[in-house]
């Protein structure tokens, strides 16, 4: 990958395959397994409470709305 991604560490260079979608849809990618958090993450999943903690390190802080 050569984006950084906001609540991991560098992914700069991780390898990956890309799989092309149909239409206009975003490539499916899929991460070398490595010990790198995103790739743990992508093949173990996350849970609700991580999700949340990237939307909102990326801008998109949806905690106090789900309390409500």
């Amino acid at each position: 990958m050569c984006a950084g991604l906001k609540g991991y560490p560098d992914t700069l260079n991780l390898k990956c395959q890309v799989h092309p979608q149909a239409g206009r849809q975003r490539p499916y990618l899929v991460l070398e397994p490595t010990e790198h958090p995103l790739a743990v993450e992508q093949q173990n999943g996350l849970t609700f409470d991580r999700l949340l903690e990237i939307y909102a390190l990326n801008g998109h802080d949806l905690r106090d709305v789900l309390r409500a």
